[in-house]
């Protein structure tokens, strides 16, 4: 039996980043239950960051 044997876990990572998660937390013993809330997307829209630095200000030039 692993470190969290008899421990149930959510997990609500993003569901290309859930599987390995819970891989990792069954070798532990732990009783995984895989429920994503959150889907990593691409923005409808780059024009709010079109023009900025890293830093956030308007870029110059």
């Amino acid at each position: 039996m692993g470190g969290l044997s008899q421990t149930h876990i959510l997990v609500t990572r993003a569901a290309e980043q859930a599987s390995s998660f819970g891989h990792l937390l069954q070798a532990a013993g732990a009783e995984v239950l895989e429920m994503p809330t959150i889907a990593i997307t691409p923005p409808s829209s780059w024009a709010e960051l079109d023009g900025r630095s890293p830093n956030g200000s308007a870029s110059i030039g």
